[in-house]
């Protein structure tokens, strides 16, 4: 649905595309099994921005399905089996190998991934700028009592004027440029376009930032829109949508101007 390839999941979760394909054709012959299928579940859901909880209930009715209609040989239950027959493998006609000694090898292949994906972020994006909410309420703050020194004294009762309409909200800089900078309160997918070249395609973990700069437009969309929080030159914007909503829309200097019609994930 939403357009990406497994290969693309394969390179951000290190999990093989043999295995995301197993997962989504519920060939579970093919997963090595116990504690290492929900393992793999849970990393599928997490870079999409999904349930975990649910997606690993929906993989377990599954899997009781396919083995009560036979086509799954290997149950869940081996993962309880005495060491000595707790065997597993990733393929029926390869070398069988303990479970202790997969458990060893994903820590050491998380590791790693963990490495490399940092290193390929910061070649690409730089150090990000973590920026928290109350440095916009720190801003705000600084430029109040210009305004304050500058404001006319109030007029008599007898002569008051009518209050004035505010003025709409301007450009930050006078080539129209403005900054946008997303905070994640739930940990979710998230895209982000700026003037025609994509700045970042992935999950946005809770409490995390992520701040640009356009020269036009931003075009923004996430996988759940009630997690996310968005902040134009320092100002909040008004909430995209309500939990687990996709949500996509464009983002000009004077505000968001609605992109997509909003849906439901299922």
């Amino acid at each position: 649905m939403r357009g990406i390839s497994l290969e693309e999941i394969a390179e951000a979760t290190k999990i093989g595309t043999r295995a995301l394909r197993a997962l989504e054709e519920q060939d579970f012959d093919k997963l090595p099994g116990g504690i290492f299928n929900k393992g793999f579940v849970r990393a599928y859901s997490r870079y999409l921005g999904i349930d975990e909880e649910q997606a690993v209930a929906d993989y377990m009715a599954a899997l009781s399905e396919a083995q009560a209609s036979g086509r799954a040989a290997r149950a869940e239950a081996e993962a309880s089996a005495p060491a000595e027959k707790n065997l597993g493998t990733l393929d029926d006609d390869g070398p069988r190998v303990p479970h202790l000694a997969w458990g060893a090898l994903a820590v050491v292949v998380l590791v790693l991934a963990a490495a490399v994906a940092g290193g390929r972020y910061l070649w690409r994006h730089g150090w990000p700028q973590w920026r928290r909410a109350p440095a916009a309420a720190t801003h705000t703050s600084r430029r109040a009592p210009a305004s304050a020194t500058t404001a006319p004294a109030p007029a008599p009762a007898s002569a008051a004027t009518p209050p004035q309409p505010k003025a709409a909200a301007q450009p930050a800089t006078a080539d129209g440029s403005f900054t946008l900078r997303v905070r994640a309160k739930k940990s979710t997918w998230v895209l982000l376009i700026v003037d025609g070249k994509r700045e970042m395609s992935g999950t946005l973990a809770a409490d995390a930032e992520k701040e640009v700069r356009a020269q036009r437009r931003v075009v923004f969309k996430a996988g759940n829109a009630a997690a996310v929080e968005l902040f134009q030159d320092g100002r909040p914007l008004p909430l995209l949508g309500e939990e687990q909503q996709v949500r996509q829309v464009t983002i000009t200097a004077q505000g968001i101007r609605p992109e997509a019609k909003s849906k439901k994930t299922e």
